[in-house]
């Protein structure tokens, strides 16, 4: 018994547009709406796509033809941008239309569209190539986070894409109906099913990544401070210690600064807790500039922030701890009016303490401490002369320029580097 294509493709129609409105109301649930929405149109497109070439025969070819594949690829593209989406990337809407452009363009030309095996090629090729696009812009974001669906996610479109391939190669050996073109078991009845399969697979991988992403964000803001944007205490917990335990495994340096804003307290009680948290804000904002996108600063509590610095010596340490000091004093002076906000700091090294946390941690705060002690504004690592001189705001100067951040470039046996 043969199964009747036109059945499978009423079931196509009617699936993607179930999942299209299913989409469409999830977006309404969600924060990140927008891939639901994209995702939603690609599958409200391909239905009225696939509706348009199953009533072919009841319709002029330029409406059947010409106008059902235009849809099918603008749902592609669509697709396309809603997995660029997914991870934040700005909407293509010329990469969107532009396959649906080229198939118009071309139908154009008589000469094209009297010849089924060049419409075949050029409508698979660009089905494939929005395919393999949307399983990269997955790909890519996988650093984002973990989430378990992106990988079956980018096989699924990756299988689709190869089954269009195939179909491009193959189009001028495929066989053609006698009698109308849904009256034969062929490569239209074997892209209605796959078709069928892939649309249902995507949905279930679509809804699961975006519970994975709510679920990602929920962990991520767990771990940081709303105010400064910094980690938090538990994210020290978390992805400090991980730090030090993966740096104690390859032996490879790593140093902690303990920042302390100086005169804090008596900024807040005289302007406020809006100044004295404009001024936590900007701290962290200065601390991140001259910090690489390895490197982890943590607000540990109050006016205390602590950072680390893998693959940093104590005098890498020292160097960055003094250009962001430098750089917040100055920032700061014109808003305090006169009240003396600055920054003291601790710097402590695995090659010196180690790898364990309240060592190298405790090590950090006992030379803040000295910093306070010594007078404030001041870095202060072990091993200092009594007593270290803080050296001012114009000092800057003196520090030539090592890389990014303040880093000079990794070298061969393990230096810090410029990521």
């Amino acid at each position: 018994m043969m199964l009747d294509i036109r059945t499978l493709l009423i079931v196509v129609v009617f699936i993607t547009i179930v999942v299209g409105a299913w989409l469409s109301f999830s977006a309404l649930q969600h924060r990140n709406r927008r891939p639901l929405v994209l995702w939603a149109s690609c599958y409200f497109l391909v239905g009225i796509g696939v509706a348009l070439l199953a009533a072919r025969d009841a319709l002029p070819d330029t409406m059947g033809i010409i106008t059902g594949n235009g849809f099918i690829l603008l749902g592609y593209g669509a697709a396309w941008q809603g997995a660029r989406a997914f991870d934040g990337r700005p909407t293509q809407w010329a990469g969107l239309s532009v396959g649906a452009l080229i198939w118009l363009c071309a139908c154009s030309i008589p000469a094209f569209l009297e010849v089924l095996p060049l419409r075949v090629m050029l409508v698979s090729g660009i089905v494939a190539a929005y395919s393999f696009a949307a399983a990269w812009e997955l790909w890519r974001g996988r650093g984002r986070g973990e989430l378990a669906s992106r990988l079956p996610g980018v096989a699924l479109l990756c299988v689709h894409g190869m089954v269009f391939i195939i179909r491009t190669i193959d189009a001028p050996n495929l066989p053609l109906p006698e009698s109308g073109f849904l009256t034969a078991w062929n490569w239209n009845m074997v892209l209605a099913f796959e078709t069928l399969i892939f649309m249902l697979g995507m949905a279930f991988i679509a809804a699961a990544l975006m519970k994975e992403q709510i679920g990602f964000e929920h962990r991520r803001e767990a771990l940081i401070d709303p105010l400064t944007e910094a980690l938090n205490r538990r994210g020290f917990e978390l992805r400090g210690l991980q730090l030090l335990r993966r740096h104690a495994t390859t032996q490879e340096p790593i140093a902690a600064i303990a920042f302390d804003l100086d005169h804090f307290k008596a900024v807040n009680d005289t302007f406020g807790h809006a100044m004295g948290d404009a001024i936590l804000v900007q701290f962290s904002q200065i601390a991140t500039r001259y910090l690489r996108s390895s490197d982890l600063l943590f607000r540990m509590g109050g006016e205390e922030f602590t950072a680390l610095l893998p693959g940093a010596s104590a005098d890498d340490a020292r160097l960055v701890a003094d250009r962001i000091r430098i750089s917040f004093v100055e920032a700061v002076r014109p808003s305090c009016d006169g009240h003396g906000v600055t920054v003291s700091a601790g710097i402590a090294a695995s090659a010196a303490h180690g790898y364990d946390a309240p060592k190298i941690l405790s090590a950090a705060d006992a030379a803040l401490y000295r910093s306070k002690s010594e007078g404030r504004n001041r870095v202060t690592q072990e091993g200092d002369p009594l007593p270290s001189v803080p050296p001012s705001g114009s000092n800057i100067a003196i520090f030539p320029s090592r890389g990014r951040n303040g880093f000079p470039p990794r070298s061969a046996h393990g230096g810090a580097s410029d990521n």
